[in-house]
């Protein structure tokens, strides 16, 4: 497997113009990395302006979710989520 590290640099290479969360996000779905591999890896890689740091544990929550997504699923992390974890305006919440 490859690691997060090389993965998320491809993804920022590929796509010049998206934050290093979206970059994030697209090297790890469908991956199954561990939970303490994405958190240790996402402070290492996603520059701390693309996220409200408030927000981090629900992040984590997306995150781990979509790891373990089938690569080629679209929209699937809308159906994963719980009621609670939903805000009215489409917003992942812990």
């Amino acid at each position: 497997m490859k690691s997060i590290r090389v993965l998320f640099e491809r993804k920022v290479k590929e796509n010049p113009n998206l934050s290093s969360f979206i970059c994030f996000g697209r090297a790890i779905r469908g991956k199954r990395h561990s939970s303490t591999v994405i958190r240790k890896n996402f402070n290492l890689l996603v520059d701390p302006d693309d996220y409200d740091p408030k927000d981090k544990k629900a992040l984590y929550v997306h995150f781990n979710m979509l790891t373990n997504l089938p690569e080629g699923a679209r929209n699937s992390t809308k159906k994963l989520l719980k009621p609670s974890q939903k805000r009215k305006d489409g917003e992942c919440v812990e």
